[in-house]
């Protein structure tokens, strides 16, 4: 990875496949191939993850520290969604574009 000040990755190439907390009951919500893009940032010395698709954040030492970061909470921000009765779309709250 480059050390450009903000990139968009695709998960899979920055960690390989994600070991997610989520059940099998909660991981059939999502839709199957549904693109998980996460900008990189560096941030004060160290850097920040943002999912897109769901506008959260995550910090670390290196971007792979960021984006692991960010992931737990998308996790953890799915699966009390889905126990709320949530579906995966209601639970999207894309990044707003700007330009």
């Amino acid at each position: 990875m480059s050390n450009a000040l903000s990139e968009t990755l695709d998960v899979e190439n920055v960690l390989g496949p994600y070991a997610s907390d989520l059940t099998p009951e909660e991981i059939a919500k999502i839709p199957e191939g549904f693109p998980l893009q996460v900008m990189v940032t560096a941030d004060n010395g160290g850097w920040t993850a943002l999912a897109m698709a769901f506008d959260l954040a995550g910090w670390g030492m290196t971007p792979q520290a960021a984006v692991q970061d960010v992931l737990v909470l998308m996790d953890d921000y799915l699966a009390s969604g889905f126990a709320a009765g949530k579906t995966f779309d209601q639970l999207r709250r894309p990044v707003p574009v700007k330009y």
